[in-house]
């Protein structure tokens, strides 16, 4: 079968090319770094950056607390600190015009060490400790929002080599930006074009589709898991608030809990179905500052399990060797063992 198709939200396009020579056999990702060499494994807190949101848990109670210079907190459930890799809140003001335009990258990068665990199979994350790490995103992301120059903040997580990863130890980033990444602008403008004509949200129009579709996985706890229409990555699967939420922020606890069972159960049938391979999570979610800019949000996993890139680089059209309805029988039948 060879068929194109085009994404939900844009002309973007991936040819889906299935044959059977193409099924996909599980694998497990190569170790990147030692243990004793990691530097977001406990004990090697002096190694990074200090850390000003840092979660404690003691008899079943959480606290916030925070680094000090030479005095590191010590067992640890989450840890956050900030760096200057990709943008810097202190970088000169220095401007160039078009032809050869340029601004200051300004910004805040951090960390979020997920947990103490130095796991290469990120199905060993619990639910309890997906609400401690997500709760841990939303007071950073909350803070980000109440800074200069922060438009929008970026939620991803590279988990292996093949993903971007330097090593395996869990850890997601967040990345504050001073314009809003045109993925999300061009997708409001639809959202809100749909609802201007037709008088519902595109994505609550998709969700209500695919929960009818050979694409569906699973409907738990109010959110859906499916394969989507035009899978630019094999086994990709996108996880949707039922409802009409805009933010990922501005979940309630009983929502981020819900949230954190479905995820951990999403991420160990992936696993279980194609082994323990590297891949990226995206959040996407509404900027809290723009509202008309308005999305409806979504967790997005791409399992990087090829490396074919040939078209991809010169067209931008991907190719995606296993359709999204075979990848959605097959991790549906694992949620079923």
């Amino acid at each position: 079968m060879s068929e194109k198709r085009k994404h939900y939200f844009s002309n973007e396009v991936v040819f889906i090319s299935e044959n059977k020579k193409s099924k996909f056999k599980k694998k497990n990702m190569k170790q990147l770094i030692k243990i004793e060499d990691c530097t977001l494994c406990p004990g090697n807190e002096h190694l990074t950056e200090i850390a000003d949101l840092v979660l404690v848990s003691k008899t079943g109670t959480l606290s916030k607390r925070a680094d000090e210079p030479d005095n590191y907190v010590k067992d640890w459930t989450v840890r956050a600190f900030a760096n200057n890799s990709i943008v810097s809140p202190n970088e000169p003001r220095k401007y160039n015009d078009h032809p050869q335009y340029s601004e200051p990258a300004i910004g805040y990068y951090y960390t979020v060490v997920m947990s103490q665990k130095h796991a290469m199979d990120i199905s060993q994350i619990n639910k309890e400790q997906w609400v401690n790490i997500l709760t841990t995103v939303q007071d950073k992301a909350r803070w980000l929002y109440t800074q200069k120059n922060v438009s929008y903040v970026a939620v991803f997580m590279n988990h292996g080599d093949n993903a971007g990863a330097k090593f395996e130890h869990p850890h997601l980033q967040m990345v504050s930006l001073p314009i809003l990444p045109p993925i999300i602008n061009s997708e409001a403008k639809f959202i809100q074009k749909a609802l201007r004509e037709k008088g519902i949200c595109t994505m609550c129009d998709i969700i209500k589709k695919e929960e009818n579709s050979p694409r569906h996985i699973i409907t738990k706890n109010n959110f859906v898991v499916f394969t989507p229409w035009a899978s630019f990555y094999p086994y990709e699967f996108w996880i949707s608030p039922k409802n009409h939420e805009v933010s990922v922020f501005r979940a309630s606890q009983k929502q981020i809990a819900d949230l954190s069972e479905v995820l951990q159960l999403s991420l160990k049938t992936m696993v279980k179905t194609i082994g323990n391979v590297p891949f990226n999570l995206i959040i996407y979610t509404s900027p809290e500052k723009k509202t008309s800019k308005q999305i409806h949000w979504r967790i997005e996993i791409y399992p990087r399990i090829n490396d074919e890139k040939n078209l991809e680089i010169g067209t931008k059209i991907f190719v995606n060797r296993t359709s999204p309805e075979f990848a959605a029988k097959k991790l549906k039948n694992e949620l079923k063992k």
